[in-house]
């Protein structure tokens, strides 16, 4: 009962309410390997990856042949900046469920951080077959497309996946990103603004209409790019932008 609780919460986004109920499903039975996979998970997904890594790995000591677990393995190692581990671990969960888009999407995204992004092409293209409205998938094409210089498509697919998840302020920053290498200064100033609506704490949201708005605006540009360092004080280029 107290499983089916924790996990109802969990999907609901209810994550403070959840995680007790897995600790309390962990203090009867410590070898429960979906409960010590979802804490894990929800570790991750409140800014503890760290935390969340070890219990992953021991739900994989436990059944090794779910293909999830590794993915989500996965995740979890790319949020701690060791992609290829990151890689290892989702080709695992690839290799058990080869059909299944999101561990195609997510393989692909850390491919691209490895600086193998025409390798997460073909590995899209097949999660896109398979699941067309899969935001984060569009996304994901659009940050490959756009490392292999095919900037032109890398805006479409960042459009796709904003058509699907307006919301997300990530993939307006994307878009921006190749409007402004387009040479769409004022098209990209417009979608970072539509961006910072949504999500007024992103440091690189800030950063890169600062740089957008150097040639035009460079009053506004510096007030931009002051908002950036002040949100992330360790944002490079941002200080960089600063200084130029």
């Amino acid at each position: 009962e107290a499983f089916r609780q924790a996990h109802a919460n969990h999907q609901a986004g209810r994550l403070a309410e959840a995680e007790p109920l897995y600790r309390a499903v962990l203090s009867k039975d410590r070898f429960n390997d979906e409960a010590l996979h979802l804490l894990g998970v929800l570790l991750y997904q409140t800014g503890r990856a760290a935390e969340g890594e070890p219990l992953v790995r021991q739900a994989i000591e436990r059944r090794k042949r779910i293909a999830p677990y590794h993915d989500h393995l996965g995740v979890i190692l790319r949020a701690l900046d060791r992609p290829a581990e990151a890689a290892e671990a989702q080709a695992r969960a690839l290799a058990l469920e080869p059909e299944n888009p999101t561990i195609q999407s997510n393989l692909a995204a850390t491919l691209i951080d490895l600086g193998r992004p025409s390798e997460a092409l073909p590995l899209l293209e097949k999660a896109l077959q398979r699941q067309p409205k899969f935001a984060n998938a569009w996304n994901n094409l659009g940050l490959a497309r756009q490392r292999t210089g095919e900037l032109e498509q890398a805006a479409v697919a960042y459009r796709q996946a904003i058509a699907l998840d307006p919301r997300s302020a990530v993939y307006l920053c994307n878009l921006g990103s190749v409007e402004h290498a387009l040479g769409q200064t004022t098209q990209a100033i417009e979608t970072y603004r539509r961006g910072l609506a949504i999500d007024g704490r992103s440091a690189e949201l800030w950063s890169n209409l600062g740089h957008a708005l150097t040639e035009g605006a460079p009053d506004d540009a510096k007030r931009a790019l002051d908002q950036a360092v002040t949100l992330r004080p360790s944002y490079a280029d941002a200080w960089h932008n600063l200084g130029n």
